[in-house]
C-alpha cells in the first residue's frame, strides 16, 4: 500500500510522469528501519524529509518535492495507529493521528482524533482498530488528493470545461 497509493496518484495527478516512476521507489524507503531494530523511529520522523526539503532551496528543482511527496506519503499513512516517532531522536514520544466518520440519526459527522503519546512501547496492536484506523487514513489521502487535484479529476472525467 505504502508504494501502490501514492504510485497512482501520482501518476494520475503530477506532471512528470518520468519522475513519478524513478522516484516511487521512496515511498518504501521508511521502512528500511525494520532491519535495524528501529520500526517506526529511524525512518518515520520528519527528519528524513530534512535533505529533500534543503535540496529543492538549493536546486529549486522540482523533483526534490516529488521525492518530498513519496516520502511524506509513508509518514502520513503510518501516523495510524499506533502512530510514529515523528521527533525521534529528540523524544520517544509517538504522534497518531485517526480519522473517521460516524453516523447519528442519518447524519454523517466526521471526528479528527490527534494522540500524542509517552509510550516508550508500542502497545499490542489491536487489528479491528489498526485497520479502521489506516483505512480512514487512506480515505483521508484521497480526499486531499481530490482537493488539491479537482480540477484536474473534472477534466479527466468530463473532459476539458468550455
Amino acid at each position: 500500500m505504502h508504494w501502490f497509493l501514492p504510485f497512482i496518484t501520482g501518476m494520475a495527478f503530477l506532471k512528470n510522469k518520468k519522475w513519478v516512476i524513478l522516484l516511487s521507489f521512496l515511498a518504501v524507503i521508511p521502512d528500511l528501519d525494520t532491519y535495524f531494530g528501529l520500526h517506526r523511529y529511524l525512518g518515520h520522523n520528519l527528519f528524513i524529509l530534512i535533505p529533500f526539503i534543503v535540496l529543492f532551496f538549493v536546486t529549486k528543482n522540482k523533483i526534490w518535492l516529488y521525492a518530498l511527496y513519496f516520502l511524506g506519503s509513508h509518514l502520513f499513512m503510518d501516523m495510524s495507529y499506533p502512530g510514529i516517532r515523528l521527533f525521534w531522536p529528540f523524544t520517544d514520544n509517538s504522534f497518531m493521528v485517526h480519522f473517521f466518520v460516524a453516523m447519528k440519526n442519518t447524519t454523517f459527522l466526521p471526528y479528527l482524533d490527534v494522540a500524542w503519546s509517552n509510550n516508550n512501547i508500542f502497545p499490542d496492536v489491536n487489528l479491528p482498530r489498526a485497520m479502521s484506523a489506516y483505512s480512514s487514513l487512506i480515505f483521508l489521502w484521497l480526499a486531499a488528493h481530490v482537493v488539491v487535484f479537482h480540477k484536474k479529476i473534472i477534466k479527466i472525467l468530463f473532459g476539458p470545461v468550455a
